[in-house]
């Protein structure tokens, strides 16, 4: 079994007072993980039980912009970016051969039957106060998940009851929250 764990934080807080003034500030978070098994020329066999191979990966990213301004006259904007990239590949190749009572090969999915866990979240929250304000938030939350089971043409897998080949997709759990507050005084 192969598997990934990891959380992933970048809190920016940026709080600004003048007359007049331009403000920006941003958060960025880009996390790639690669969770791979690869088999060549071997042989695994377990006669009176099962064969579970199994890649996977939990993860959570987040990137978090705290922007405050007061001034008179402002322009203000930020972005706040999360992007998560996990690959979970299981490679057998090259005359390797697999024997169980069960086999179970399984890429984004453990042996268990728990898929990869993975959250991408992206947070702005930006409070302008003054007579006249200027305040854009960007946010971006992008999950690109590779998952893959590769059996080359040499390999032998047999099983006395199954054989079992996932290549799981978690469905997408991204979020986007922003909360723009502007207080202009007259």
């Amino acid at each position: 079994r192969s598997k990934n764990d990891f959380s992933l934080v970048d809190a920016v807080n940026m709080t600004t007072v003048s007359v007049a003034g331009i403000n920006a500030a941003n958060s960025y978070v880009d996390a790639e993980s690669n969770s791979s098994i690869t088999l060549s020329g071997v042989t695994i066999e377990n006669a009176y039980g099962d064969v579970e191979i199994a890649s996977k990966t939990d993860g959570m990213i987040a990137s978090d912009l705290q922007l405050s301004v007061t001034s008179q006259f402002s322009g203000s904007g930020g972005g706040s970016y999360s992007t998560l990239t996990p690959t979970n590949t299981v490679e057998i190749g090259d005359g390797s051969v697999i024997r169980g009572k069960n086999v179970m090969i399984n890429s984004g999915l453990s042996a268990s039957g728990v898929k990869n866990l993975l959250d991408v979240f992206a947070n702005v929250d930006m409070t302008t106060l003054g007579f006249v304000g200027i305040t854009v938030p960007v946010l971006e939350a992008e999950l690109n998940e590779k998952n893959s089971v590769n059996v080359s043409d040499t390999s032998t897998i047999e099983s006395a009851r199954n054989i079992y080949r996932s290549e799981e997709h978690t469905s997408e759990l991204q979020s986007r929250q922003y909360l723009v507050c502007r207080l202009l005084l007259e």
